[in-house]
């Protein structure tokens, strides 16, 4: 098992750091006492199931026994396979800006100043940064913080970290209120009228085969696919973990189906795994049953 405790001063942007982890598929504990981590890990073996990653965050907010703290991990580091400390710091000037944008109080400060919080927290929080890798975040914005624990803590190395959903929709059933792109393919002919299709989806061999061998469809496949890779190669940059594709025809049944599936397929080409979604179909078999 994989532990990484995560640490530092308040304002250091722990918070964010633990999100990005817990989108990488660690399991994330926040602000668990300092006496209650061995307990943890003298769980047996089958409590934690497939959960080989753990990210536990410990700072001032247990005053108390934050000072047991580096001996517990000399422990912990004999009986562990890993263990790996993240400090995240800032200077006084940005952690009081940050204080300052949030208006909350520091937890060692509650009725003082943020420069008292800072203060009493550097000197309590100093024997666990020398043992720590320390990351300074005055300079960092969300996404470079999130880029960075990417980088250093994916647990794996391929780019499917970011998921994706691709889903085909209705326009009469009107547009997926979560989605982040969405593409109108009611320019492609319609299967509808065509007798012997009209009954079918998407997903039938004959309705897709009629759908994408359109020019139009070829044509519009392929600049979707220099747009994504464009794009999401963006949105990893900025730290961005959820992309939601949602593709329209008129009832969501012929057209938008075969483009979605046309697209996933890509997505895999591509070395991104995608789920899919075909809403008006799912939502057909349940009326029906």
């Amino acid at each position: 098992m994989k532990v990484l405790l995560v640490t530092g001063l308040s304002g250091s942007g722990k918070s964010t750091a633990v999100k990005c982890l817990e989108d990488l598929g660690y399991f994330c504990i926040d602000n668990l006492p300092v006496p209650m981590i061995p307990s943890l890990f003298d769980l047996p073996t089958e409590h934690w199931n497939d959960c080989n990653h753990v990210a536990i965050v410990v700072d001032s907010r247990d005053a108390q026994h934050i000072s047991l703290l580096p001996a517990l991990v000399h422990t912990l580091r004999q009986r562990m396979d890993t263990i790996e400390i993240l400090f995240l710091e800032a200077s006084d000037g940005i952690l009081r800006q940050r204080f300052s944008e949030t208006r909350r109080r520091h937890p060692l400060s509650p009725n003082g100043t943020v420069e008292d919080g800072i203060k009493k927290e550097k000197a309590l929080l100093e024997p666990l940064k020398e043992i720590s890798f320390v990351l300074n975040t005055s300079a960092m914005n969300d996404p470079e913080l999130k880029r960075f624990v990417h980088q250093r803590y994916s647990l794996s190395q391929d780019r499917s970290r970011m998921s994706i959903i691709v889903q085909s929709f209705g326009f009469k059933h009107g547009i997926p209120l979560n989605a982040d792109l969405v593409f109108d393919v009611r320019f492609l002919r319609n299967p509808f009228f065509e007798t012997k299709l009209r009954s079918l989806t998407g997903l039938d061999q004959s309705v897709a085969r009629f759908v994408l061998s359109q020019k139009d469809a070829e044509t519009f496949l392929s600049k979707v696919r220099d747009m994504l890779t464009f794009l999401i190669s963006c949105y990893e940059k900025e730290g961005k973990s959820y992309l939601h594709i949602a593709i329209g025809c008129t009832g969501g049944q012929h057209r938008s189906v075969s483009i979605v599936e046309a697209i996933s397929s890509m997505l895999s080409d591509m070395g991104y795994q995608s789920k899919v979604e075909h809403r008006e179909i799912e939502r057909n078999r349940i009326q029906s049953t």
